[in-house]
């Protein structure tokens, strides 16, 4: 019985500790859409973020999951996170009010 208990704990803890990063950057995102983009339009885009950032969580974790079902490897996925990592730059990199 201690072993279950145990078990249970640690998923709880891991729970805490992928929670808690998450929370952290909604509070950074909220503040730099605000600052960004200021006047009526706030709500929208802040749900259009949160709508992505959302799909993006649960699209890529399942994503990634396919894909090291089919590979038997991870480093096809440390590519393929890497390449979206790119992606998700490249906005700040092209558009330069998006820098400041």
């Amino acid at each position: 019985m201690p072993l279950a208990v145990g078990r249970h704990a640690a998923r709880g803890h891991a729970r805490i500790a992928v929670a808690i990063p998450d929370k952290e950057t909604e509070g950074a995102i909220t503040a730099t859409a605000i600052k960004i983009f200021r006047g009526e339009r706030v709500g929208t885009i802040f749900g259009t973020i949160s709508i992505g950032s959302g799909l993006g969580s649960a699209l890529g974790s399942w994503s990634g999951g396919l894909l090291h079902d089919f590979t038997h490897s991870y480093n096809p996925l440390i590519v393929f996170s890497l390449i979206n990592v790119v992606l998700g730059m490249l906005p700040f990199l092209v558009v330069p009010a998006l820098r400041r």
